[in-house]
């Protein structure tokens, strides 16, 4: 579940910004392909990969490299604190 909200997250950020997933892969050099299988759960998200996403051209797709690997959860609480 939580890879999904990452991938979900990702995919929406990348879209936002008006940017295509090949002209990001080649900037950064990994392969268009694996790219690809990351945002379709294919393939795992790495440290570096995420500090690459997030400070892409400037943080121009505005993620987080915390963000990226440990997505935040919307957790309904329940009881007393």
């Amino acid at each position: 579940m939580t890879i999904s909200i990452m991938n979900d997250y990702l995919k929406t950020a990348i879209r936002d910004a008006g940017l295509k997933q090949k002209d990001i892969a080649t900037d950064i050099g990994i392969d268009p392909i694996h790219f690809n299988k990351v945002l379709n759960k294919k393939a795992s998200l790495t440290p570096k990969f995420a500090n690459q996403l997030a400070n892409y051209k400037e943080g121009i797709l505005g993620v987080r490299e915390q963000d990226l690997l440990f997505p935040p959860l919307d957790l309904e609480l329940i009881g007393q604190f």
